[in-house]
């Protein structure tokens, strides 16, 4: 019998999902310094907006 060989660990780019952009963009809360991910204009952080 003859073995087949297969590669191991090799993947074919027609099989992988397109890149998506998010938007979401990682900012500096200016008021305590949080550094967090969000996708709104606005750069304070979710604590600080409620106070």
């Amino acid at each position: 019998m003859k073995k087949k060989k297969k590669m191991v660990g090799v993947r074919c780019q027609c099989h992988e999902p397109p890149a998506r952009e998010s938007g979401m963009r990682t900012v500096m809360c200016p008021r305590c310094g949080k550094i967090y991910r969000t996708d709104k204009e606005d750069d304070l952080c979710f604590s600080c907006q409620r106070r």
